[in-house]
């Protein structure tokens, strides 16, 4: 296969990440960004297109992208699949064998029913396409986080419909394995590829044919001007930051996007988040209206499935207000079914009383959804009178940041602190006589705080400084650099090394670095730590400088050990 996809797919990644670092975008958080480190190690192993495609789908590789069944798993599982969709789709049943899996695809993990090839994964990307199919006929797609590029595929060769243009809005890193996926599936005159870099004017590409744009986040305003007829985001946005969410709910309000199909996960236990990274994703703005609002039970990972349709200008509140109040009369506890129509109604509504009232019955509930504490923090955030009842509620909400701080040591997930590979690390360093010192990344609302000695450092929004050299070598780490602050006065007093969100090693900087003007300021570092482990393979490291002020910031180029 054509080797010069690969050398086109490198220089888009490489062009990309270099724009991306000029362009302040928020925090993705250290899941995401684990996941970015992840990708960008294996970019260089790949000689061909169909190493790169066989290794993001095996269930072995470990790349990350998705899960995928193989033996009498997959052929029981694929069975069973297409008679649900028939079932959920009757007038669309016989297009569901137009969708079909990549020639290309990992043979491990495919198999053949009804003369097609199909895949686990492959039944997911149908109920979405179908989902929204029922609602609009979209001539412009666009997807948030469009993986390796298997939706795409499917919405330009399926039967049922296919649009004129499909936009992939992703990360540099998810946009190289999609770019080889889909040049290696398509030839250029069945289907034009075009990566949007910061100069490319993507009206005119679309003009001139291009059927797949791939759209790296930071050029993403480019696409504010194009009349997008449908924005999809599935299983992504509640693996983000909460400033990602954010960031994205207001480019869509910016945006000309008329429609937005949403499959993400919805009432988890705050206590026991799965995959989460927030406490509610998506967060419409009050002029969409949601026109299908499914929601797909499971004991720890519910998902709603949610259509919203633009309709600025519309006042909703008259029309919502009585169905609250009559869901907040229904006896408790309410079933999670009714609270996601209680949390979609209050986006059209400025009502503390009904917040108040919903959050007190999300706390009846068998168990607390993630999202009471989001509007409780909501409620934080908008003006009181210092009422006793307001008062009250200051209680619940730190009763439910409690719950939350709780799930959070409990699953190792929310502020990514792999809390379970840290009390590995403190269990074997305690073992073997080692010094460990006690410390976490926790996620708060204003941004992140950092525990360390068992107190609290504000994170600061960037430091001055570099991490030069990371290594690893058997147990031992070995990483120097230098640290300083903003101005003269403003001291490093230590450097700490984060491993796997545990605290593994603190030291001060002991070496005079000239050339960054310290004026005999003690700037650089050395860090040098025996670890009581043999293997540190995927784990992530992170380096903080600690000022004179108690304030703490990230050091840049850290990151996976090499």
């Amino acid at each position: 296969m054509n080797s010069s996809i690969l050398r086109l797919a490198r220089q888009n990644l490489q062009l990309a990440s270099a724009t991306s670092r000029n362009v302040p975008l928020p925090d993705p958080g250290w899941r995401w960004h684990a996941y970015r480190q992840n990708a960008m190690k294996w970019v260089n192993y790949f000689r061909t297109p169909i190493e790169v495609i066989h290794a993001i789908q095996s269930p072995r590789s470990g790349v990350g992208f998705e899960c995928r069944m193989t033996g009498p798993a997959l052929v029981k599982h694929t069975r069973n699949m297409e008679k649900i969709l028939l079932r959920i789709f009757p007038r669309l049943g016989n297009a569901i064998t137009t969708f079909a899996e990549s020639e290309l695809s990992n043979p491990d993990t495919i198999t053949v029913l009804n003369d097609r090839l199909v895949s686990s994964p492959l039944y997911n990307h149908i109920t979405h396409v179908m989902r929204c199919l029922l609602f609009v006929s979209p001539a412009i797609v666009a997807e948030i986080g469009g993986g390796y590029g298997a939706p795409a595929r499917l919405w330009m060769t399926n039967g049922l419909h296919r649009p004129k243009c499909y936009i992939d809005i992703d990360f540099p890193e998810s946009l190289y394995y999609a770019e080889t996926y889909l040049r290696a599936n398509f030839s250029e005159e069945s289907c034009k590829i075009v990566y949007a870099h910061r100069d490319t004017d993507i009206a005119k590409e679309i003009s001139a044919g291009a059927r797949i744009i791939l759209m790296p986040i930071a050029n993403m305003d480019a696409s504010l001007v194009l009349p997008i007829d449908l924005l999809v985001n599935t299983g992504s946005l509640q693996e983000m930051s909460t400033e990602y969410v954010d960031f994205y709910m207001k480019w869509i309000d910016k945006s000309k996007i008329q429609n937005f199909y949403s499959s993400n996960y919805f009432g988890q236990p705050i206590e026991a988040l799965m995959e989460g990274m927030n406490y509610a994703a998506p967060v419409m703005p009050s002029g969409w209206k949601a026109k299908l609002k499914a929601l797909h039970a499971d004991a720890s990972r519910p998902v709603a499935e949610m259509f919203f349709v633009r309709e600025d200008g519309t006042d909703f509140r008259d029309s919502v207000t009585n169905k609250i109040h009559a869901l907040l009369k229904a006896p408790d506890p309410i079933a999670l079914g009714e609270f996601l129509e209680l949390f979609d109604y209050l986006r059209h509504v400025d009502d503390r009383q009904l917040i108040i009232e919903t959050i007190n019955k999300a706390l009846k509930m068998k168990y607390v959804p993630k999202e009471a504490l989001f509007l409780a923090r909501c409620l934080s955030n908008t003006p009181n009178g210092g009422n006793s009842q307001d008062r009250t509620q200051i209680d619940v909400l730190k009763t439910l940041e409690k719950m939350a701080s709780s799930g959070i040591e409990k699953m190792g997930i929310v502020g990514a602190t792999a809390n379970k590979l840290r009390s590995a690390l403190i269990k074997d360093g305690a073992a073997s006589g080692l010094p460990f010192a006690e410390g976490r990344l926790r996620e708060e609302t204003d941004g992140a705080t950092v525990e360390i000695s068992s107190a609290d450092r504000q994170l600061r929004n960037g430091t001055w400084g570099s991490v030069e050299r990371m290594e690893k070598i058997s147990n031992q780490i070995i990483a120097s650099g230098w640290a300083s602050g903003k101005s003269p006065e403003d001291k490093v007093n230590n450097i700490h090394l984060f491993l796997d969100g545990g605290l593994v090693e603190s030291v001060r900087p002991s070496i005079i670095r000239k050339e960054f003007g310290s004026k005999g300021k003690l700037v650089g570092f050395e860090i040098n730590a025996v670890l009581p482990v043999n293997s540190l393979e995927w784990r992530y490291v992170l380096l903080l400088a600690e000022f004179e002020d108690g304030s703490v910031g990230y050091l840049t180029n850290g990151g996976e050990i090499q």
